[in-house]
């Protein structure tokens, strides 16, 4: 430009870049202008060169190797003879893949107990989880609480025993981890119900069948009741 000071021809827009951990990374900024420049880069608020593995290339920032703690909000200011500052701002994330901080472990319990599955993972974008039971997305039930990285199951029974496994997925890759639930008979433990009747719907004359578990130490003794009372005989 014929008028004095310094001008950034790219880029002209605010620029957002998500970009793989470990990658190599530019950060343009084209000045121009009829003197020397002075650019600066700052991140979040500070001098961008002083973090040791940036460097200015011309008037461009670079690094080979880009790291987590590089996320977040950079600025290419440029002052001229007239003063005044000019700026175009970059919002970097940085891309990591899930990964496993603390997995499940292998945990043995009495019947009607409460158990606990701790399942920590990190990543960018964060992590979504899914829990499994025995290979299978985990049923849940008033009993199961999956909070986040955690899986609370409670009264447990036999029924609960098997393979629980954490899957954490963020689109860039995955981690699971594994854990073995064991219940075994509690002593004295009160009866826990496994399954109970449903409502069902027959025609008149049919043949019908209510099922009922339970679990418990002793072996609970199942009584049936109808509106007449207690059931101590087959229904004709």
């Amino acid at each position: 430009p014929s008028s004095g000071g310094s001008h950034i021809l790219h880029p002209l827009s605010p620029q957002s870049l998500s970009v793989p951990r470990h990658s190599a990374l530019t950060l343009e900024c084209v000045v121009s202008g009829s003197g020397p420049a002075a650019v600066r880069w700052v991140k979040d608020g500070r001098d961008a060169l002083g973090r040791g593995h940036w460097k200015l290339l011309h008037s461009h920032l670079v690094t080979d190797r880009i790291e987590a703690s590089d996320a977040g909000n950079y600025s290419c200011m440029v002052g001229g003879a007239s003063g005044a500052v000019k700026y175009v701002n970059y919002s970097l994330t940085v891309l990591e893949p899930a990964s496993l901080s603390k997995g499940l472990q292998d945990e043995t319990v009495a019947a009607g107990a409460t158990v606990h599955f701790w399942c920590e993972v990190h990543g960018s974008p964060a992590p979504t989880l899914t829990w499994l039971h025995n290979a299978a997305p985990l049923h849940l039930s008033p009993r199961h609480f999956p909070t986040g990285n955690h899986l609370q199951i409670c009264r447990v029974t036999p029924r609960d025993s098997g393979l629980y496994q954490c899957v954490a997925n963020n689109g860039i890759g995955f981690v699971q981890s594994t854990g073995r639930l064991r219940v075994q008979p509690g002593k004295g433990s009160v009866p826990i119900m496994i399954s109970s009747p449903g409502s069902v719907s027959v025609v008149a004359g049919g043949d019908v069948t209510l099922s009922c578990n339970a679990t418990g130490l002793p072996v609970p003794v199942i009584h049936w009741y109808n509106s007449r009372g207690l059931v101590t005989s087959h229904p004709l």
